[in-house]
């Protein structure tokens, strides 16, 4: 039944933005970093990855029998933090960037371009502010640096001022005990970037991220469109075969 849905693209196409339309609901209703992050846990148990940092069940890899969870830096539309931050790189990408969240963000305000343009360059400010506290990918390679099992008090501590326990149950965790914390400055850091964002910016941002990671179960503009900024990144010529595509999301 799955299978046959995933290939229903006349469907699809008659959706447009219909099936998202409950979590843009959740996301307007969002007051505070207490529900930010109950939907952010949500979203991220629903298949969504990616919203501010990352998280999942993960092997120790001092004891790689045991498994646990791994926390780590997130959050940002493009492959690394040198996208944001270099000069030659940003001037070259990020231009295209906004451009592609301004086209993804036309679709969920109903054509209205100076909005989702407005909403666009936001994101794109939050985003580089992410990209300032990552690491950069050879940081990410250390694997002394990046193995720091904490419990979850070690976490809370961490990270205080964000609700970690309404993340965890949300996300389908609630008992989860021992979280190796990749990067410890991240986590340290985010808490007081979420505080001075302003609400208006970070629903913009889970909009985006929203349609541009589900574009491939909706309608084919927006499947194109939002395979068409991420060919300009990897070089991939064309997609795959649409059997081939629905075929991979039902294992």
């Amino acid at each position: 039944k799955f299978f046959a849905t995933c290939m229903d693209q006349e469907a699809r196409d008659k959706a447009g933005i219909e099936p998202l339309k409950p979590t843009f609901a959740k996301i307007d209703k969002v007051k505070n970093l207490k529900g930010l992050m109950k939907l952010t846990g949500e979203l991220h148990g629903g298949g969504l990855a990616g919203p501010f940092f990352s998280f999942g069940p993960s092997f120790d890899f001092k004891q790689p029998d045991l498994w646990i969870t791994d926390l780590s830096q997130g959050g940002t539309g493009l492959p690394d933090r040198s996208f944001y931050l270099d000069e030659q790189k940003s001037a070259q990408v990020l231009p295209l960037y906004t451009q592609h969240i301004t086209t993804m963000l036309t679709f969920v305000y109903g054509g209205d371009k100076e909005k989702a343009a407005a909403d666009a360059a936001k994101v794109v400010a939050f985003e580089t502010e992410l990209a300032k506290i990552q690491k950069d990918r050879t940081e990410l390679r250390d694997p002394v640096a990046t193995y720091n099992r904490l419990d979850r008090a070690g976490v809370l501590k961490l990270g205080k001022g964000l609700d970690w326990k309404g993340y965890w149950k949300a996300i389908g965790y609630p008992k989860t005990k021992l979280i190796n914390v990749s990067v410890p400055s991240f986590v340290e850091a985010l808490p007081a970037l979420l505080e001075g964002t302003d609400m208006d910016t970070i629903k913009a941002y889970l909009r985006f991220h929203v349609i541009n990671g589900n574009a491939s179960d909706l309608s084919s503009e927006i499947d194109a469109a939002a395979f068409g900024f991420s060919a300009m990144l990897t070089g991939q010529q064309q997609q795959e075969p649409e059997w081939k595509r629905c075929l991979g999301k039902t294992q």
